[in-house]
């Protein structure tokens, strides 16, 4: 078991593809020369500006672009803030108006009843009134009859 591990694994691997470098311990200044660096496809890209120039105008762009996010946020919230104003402004005077109703619709039932009260006083009165006119009226129609008989 020992001499198993005694032994370098990763130097007895096989290699797959053709080009491929050697270990990153073992490369040679070929493996380099192969291997594309990314400053140069940068340097092709920002050709003919220093990167000063290109830097500037990155971060301008990105100032104005938080700038004008930020302002679109502000603008958004103070939208929403007038609307939800309106709108508590809008529910306060239906609030008010249904208050006003229910006043006004308390105040009338109690005109009703207090005029139904007085109402029903009327007709037992009416009512007694009636009794008494009808037996006033039939005594006086016994005395007619009575009267004419005779």
């Amino acid at each position: 078991m020992k001499e198993k591990f005694k032994e370098n694994v990763a130097g007895e691997l096989p290699k797959t593809k053709s080009h491929e470098p050697k270990l990153p311990w073992k490369l040679t200044a070929d493996d380099f020369d192969g291997i594309e660096s990314p400053e140069e496809e940068y340097r092709s890209v920002v050709a003919g500006t220093s990167p000063l120039k290109a830097r500037a105008s990155f971060l301008i762009m990105l100032l104005v672009t938080i700038f004008l996010a930020s302002f679109y946020f502000i603008v958004t919230a103070a939208r929403e803030n007038r609307n939800t104003r309106l709108r508590a402004l809008s529910r306060e005077k239906e609030i008010i108006s249904l208050t006003r109703n229910f006043d006004r619709a308390n105040s009338e039932s109690t005109f009703l009843k207090e005029n139904y009260t007085q109402l029903e006083k009327k007709v037992a009165d009416l009512n007694a009134q009636k009794e008494l006119f009808t037996g006033v009226i039939e005594s006086l129609t016994k005395k007619n009859e009575e009267i004419a008989t005779e």
